[in-house]
């Protein structure tokens, strides 16, 4: 059968410009012919290509199809489906937000005969330009764009855009979509994900786009140094979404240190990355201004603060020090040691955390939900969010009395008086900052064993005797005690919170009757900056809630 070109319906044109994703680009051709060639079945598209991707100029064993350059040419048949039609900004723009696709208003009149005359009120040219004004968003995502042209007849029109989408398009140049920001002056955030950029325009980049502030490049698979080819031409960027890029380490190249330490990056997102080690997290500390980190669903198995870190042309200072917003949710963190880490962040107060296997078990003890949750929130004292949810005075109260009650009976447990020397942090139930307490507390209430191994039963029986106490200092100058002040008690730690009440009312003229509407509070004299903690649990005795000798408790009106 002779090859023929075809009037029949076709999806292609002759003339019209098509592409193919490949698995590293995307190609970019026209359609030269569309019909049958020799000893092939069905109908086949003769396609010159933008680049020497081809096989041949157009002729195929001695038959001329169509004419293009050597090695431009090749035959893709309509039965692959793999060609697709590409569409310019502008038609992109002119299919989706064209006046005509505008809705109308319609009303409906019933006329005597009760006939119903639908009648269409149609926009005046005023309140069209009216309705191109207040646009500030443009969605064209899978519109099959490739190409992002230097100027574009709608950039006056849309004065006020502020945000474009150009998402699961077939863009092949990054830069060029930057350069949105010169044709729309407004524009501030960009989305350029599921976009295949070819790596070897990077380097090649000589674009500065100060305009934009957000700027989204997820599923491109970019490696982290394409980010630091990128960050260059943005060096106002606020927010940059990266997640779904398979990057596995943070390399810097060396002329990208400086745009980095100047760079003005407040929200960085790796989510769904293949990040394993915290040292390539550490590296983000060239960010100055990092506010939010988003590392969720990668592979991080332990956090580790690093110290001071010096930046080129940079004095010494803590990393980090912005940093109040972490999610390190669905990683592979197991130690209890890495949460105790993130209390040395220093402007820490949002987390997430879900989905790690420290949460699931403490001290071969499976915790529930709730329970991991307190212990997180008695270790990380500063966080004032966790998981999404915020955290109450009284939720932090409570996480802080049940961790005490852990580590003391963890404490006799172990029967050791110097928990640094004979445990590791990753066994303690509270953060280090509670350590030395807890000590001292070990200290009075329990027996010493070197003593006890040293000394006569007597000897230790006393011991033992004097230990049971604590020295407290009761205090209350509230208006309604007849007999305000202070007092100083040995109290057993064994003393019940509702028994501590009673001796208080009885001590300052309070009508225990009246004690529904008072607090005790609890606060270290040795500690300064310490703030009082409630003592909620009125069941619950001295030793449990982390009374220590030499402490003050105080009544106060819950009001």
């Amino acid at each position: 059968m002779a090859a023929t070109a075809l009037d029949c319906e076709s999806c292609f044109d002759v003339g019209s410009c098509v592409f193919i994703l490949e698995q590293e680009h995307v190609a970019v051709g026209c359609v030269r012919y569309v019909g049958t060639i020799e000893g092939k079945q069905g109908v086949w598209y003769g396609v010159e290509w933008d680049s020497p991707r081809g096989k041949h100029n157009g002729t195929v064993d001695g038959h001329s199809y169509f004419v293009c350059g050597e090695f431009h040419g090749s035959f893709v048949s309509k039965k692959s489906g793999s060609l697709q039609l590409a569409v310019s900004f502008d038609e992109a723009i002119r299919a989706k937000y064209s006046p005509t696709e505008i809705p109308s208003k319609r009303i409906t009149f019933e006329t005597v005969s009760a006939h119903e005359i639908p009648v269409e009120f149609v926009l005046s040219q005023n309140q069209l330009a009216r309705t191109w004004q207040n646009l500030i968003s443009l969605d064209l995502s899978a519109s099959n764009i490739v190409e992002i042209p230097d100027v574009c007849s709608y950039s006056t029109k849309i004065p006020n855009l502020r945000s474009i989408s150009l998402s699961n398009n077939a863009l092949s140049r990054c830069d060029k979509a930057l350069l949105l920001a010169n044709i729309f002056p407004t524009l501030s955030e960009l989305d350029l994900s599921h976009n295949f950029f070819p790596r070897e325009a990077f380097p090649t980049w000589s674009v500065t786009v100060p305009q934009l502030r957000a700027v989204s490049l997820n599923y491109c698979r970019l490696t982290w140094l394409e980010v630091c080819w990128l960050l260059r031409s943005l060096p106002n960027v606020e927010e940059l979404h990266l997640s779904h890029n398979n990057i596995s380490s943070i390399s810097m190249c060396a002329c990208s240190s400086q745009c980095l330490t100047t760079s003005k990056l407040r929200q960085l997102s790796l989510d769904n990355n293949a990040i394993e080690s915290w040292d390539e997290i550490w590296k983000l500390v060239a960010f100055p201004f990092l506010h939010t980190l988003f590392l969720s669903n990668n592979s991080i198995s332990s956090v580790v603060w690093k110290g001071v870190v010096l930046l080129p042309q940079k004095p010494a200072s803590a990393p980090f020090s912005h940093l109040e917003e972490l999610s390190i949710a669905q990683n592979n963190i197991t130690s209890w040691n890495s949460i105790d880490q993130l209390d040395l962040f220093p402007s820490l107060t949002r987390l997430r955390l879900t989905g790690n296997p420290v949460l699931q078990r403490h001290q071969h003890q499976t915790l529930t939900t709730a329970a991991a949750r307190s212990l997180v929130i008695a270790r990380l004292p500063k966080l004032n969010v966790l998981n999404g949810s915020q955290i109450t005075v009284t939720e932090k109260s409570r996480a802080e009395v049940d961790a005490r009650k852990l580590a003391i009976d963890f404490l006799h447990q172990e029967g050791a008086l110097d928990l640094l020397s004979k445990t590791t942090t990753d066994k303690l139930p509270l953060p280090h900052i509670h350590t030395l307490a807890l000590q001292q507390q070990q200290r009075s209430a329990l027996p010493s064993m070197s003593t006890a191994t040293t000394s006569s039963s007597a000897a230790a029986s006393t011991t033992m005797t004097s230990s049971e106490y604590l020295d407290i200092t009761l205090e209350c100058n509230l208006p309604a005690a007849s007999s305000p002040g202070s007092y100083h008690k040995k109290l057993p730690g064994s003393m019940l919170v509702r028994d501590v009440m009673a001796l208080a009312c009885k001590l300052f003229g309070l009508p225990l009757s009246g004690s529904s509407g008072l607090q005790l509070w609890y606060k270290e004299t040795n500690k300064d900056g310490v703030c009082p903690q409630p003592l909620s649990e009125l069941n619950g005795d001295l030793s449990c809630h982390g009374v220590f000798s030499g402490g003050c408790i105080m009544l106060e009106s819950k009001t």
